[in-house]
């Protein structure tokens, strides 16, 4: 009839405790799924859908920090019960012990009753005695604050009648609690409790096993902002590789275009000069030279260009090494928190086990039924995790393989060497940083210009060609004003480029 009581009375705590529980790793598993999602939709550049992934996942960590995973006897009202109902079967057993006469065991239950009745409060204040100091402390510094901070009375005085609240709900707490356990000791046999108190013990040690919170610890949330701040490190290199790699693709184009250029004037001019057209043989040869000059600046920017876009490899290979490091390091230490949370788990489920076979207490029984299934949530949300994350690894490997088997664009073909060292999985970034705007822009107005210079090149060796068979000095008046304005063009990108070739200076450096 006792137990009755007492299991109609904590029934609903344990209720909640697993309720609470299953919500618990229900956001958990959420929180997972959606930063999986979040990172695919970044890998997709689906920044709409990773926007609304961070806003959902702001909103479960909100709901995580105001729920927490616990056992159900690790509840404050179920532990404080368990450990009043463990000093007093210790109590109990010590009072038996010390007894040497032989009675009956109907009387002795009887003075052990009377005993603890007489002995309640003396042990129910060494029990509570520190935390009873502890509040009577606090509610002396709160008189004394009352007296010098006028300003803070209203506050103070509400946080006094708050501690004198916790304490008579604490005696009450204490007060029902050995009612009903001195009431429960009438009916229960020196053999039962002594097996009582000890499996009570016992699942209380190994339950202090399970942490209070499946957040991970401090040191992998150290590893994981390294994480995320080498992969944002490993994204702007790359952009910076990509950009001076299409200039330096872009800078051999054109020296290219210059060198076939040069042999078409020499021509021209040997034809000039066998025409006795000295003044444009003269022109002409004044243009070679400076085609050449110009060519010798562009071969030198391409050099440096190279130069760094070496360093930046060299860069990129180190950064991919420190975070291939650092994955492996961060995996294995999730992997030891949860191999540890769910190794302390099934020790206590195999504890709860073997003492719910053998307890004869209801109540108890009842705490480590719930306790059980609490653990098995625990391992369960474990192991859906862990198969979610290999449903995730093989949905991405089956998305290269698609793309594998679609075969490259015309833009990978296009693309040198160094695309093939490339093969680095990086979520694109939402904006680059200004260098490359800088580099970009410079890269479109230099091939823009390179390319009308080519067009007037071309266009003056045909007109050249034709001129000095015809010897027409008005043409040759007019091929030389084209081939000044040349020279202006060719001189006004040099002017550009030196920009460029400063910022390569200082990131050498």
């Amino acid at each position: 009839h006792n137990w009755d009581t007492l299991m109609k009375k904590y029934e609903p705590v344990l209720q909640d405790c697993l309720l609470g529980n299953r919500s618990t790793l229900k956001i958990i598993s959420s929180i997972s799924r959606l930063q999986r999602l979040q990172e695919k939709a970044i890998a997709e550049d689906d920044y709409d859908r990773a926007d609304k992934c961070r806003r959902k996942l702001e909103e479960l960590e909100k709901e995580k920090k105001s729920s927490t995973f616990q056992l159900p006897s690790r509840h404050p009202s179920i532990s404080s019960f368990l450990d009043r109902f463990l000093t007093q079967t210790q109590a109990a057993l010590r009072s038996a012990a010390d007894h040497r006469i032989r009675l009956e065991e109907t009387q002795l239950w009887h003075e052990i009753k009377h005993r603890l009745l007489r002995s309640t409060y003396q042990e129910r204040m060494q029990v509570s005695a520190t935390k009873r100091n502890q509040l009577f402390q606090e509610k002396i510094c709160l008189q004394k604050e009352i007296e010098d901070l006028q300003e803070r009375l209203a506050m103070l005085e509400a946080k006094d009648q708050q501690l004198k609240r916790e304490i008579e709900e604490q005696d009450s707490l204490i007060h029902s609690q050995d009612c009903e356990l001195a009431a429960l000791l009438g009916y229960v046999s020196l053999r039962e409790l002594h097996e009582i108190s000890k499996a009570v013990d016992d699942t209380l040690a190994s339950s202090y096993q399970i942490p209070f919170s499946l957040d991970l610890p401090g040191t992998i949330k150290s590893l994981q902002e390294k994480e995320k701040s080498f992969s944002m490190s490993i994204k702007e290199t790359t952009a910076k590789v990509c950009t001076s790699q299409k200039l330096c693709s872009t800078l051999r184009r054109k020296v290219s275009d210059i060198e076939c250029q040069i042999p078409s004037l020499l021509e021209a001019r040997m034809l000039a000069v066998s025409g006795s057209n000295f003044g444009t043989a003269k022109d002409l040869t004044e243009e070679i030279r400076s085609l050449t000059s110009e060519k010798e600046g562009l071969q030198g920017l391409l050099n440096e260009l190279l130069v760094l876009s070496a360093r930046n490899v060299q860069k990129l290979e180190r950064v991919k090494d420190d975070y291939t490091r650092l994955k492996r390091e961060l995996e294995q230490g999730e992997a030891a928190f949860v191999t540890s949370v769910k190794e302390n788990a099934e020790k206590y489920m195999e504890v709860l086990e073997d003492k719910l076979h053998s307890c004869g207490s209801q109540l108890l029984q009842r705490v480590w039924e719930a306790d059980l299934e609490a653990c098995q949530l625990l391992i369960q949300g474990f192991q859906l995790k862990e198969t979610s994350c290999c449903a995730f690894e093989e949905e991405k490997e089956m998305d290269e393989i698609e793309m594998t088997a679609d075969g490259p664009s015309d833009s990978e073909k296009s693309k040198d060497h160094f695309s093939k060292d490339m093969e680095w999985n990086i979520l694109p970034c939402t904006k680059h940083s200004e260098l490359k705007e800088e580099f970009l822009i410079f890269s479109a107005e230099l091939g823009g210009k390179c390319e009308a210079i080519s067009e007037q090149l071309v266009r003056l060796e045909d007109q050249l060609q034709s001129s000095s068979c015809r010897v027409d000095e008005g043409l040759a008046q007019s091929l030389q004003r084209e081939i000044q304005v040349v020279k202006e063009t060719l001189q006004t990108v040099l002017v550009q480029l030196q920009p460029a070739r400063e910022t390569g200076e200082e990131k050498a450096g």
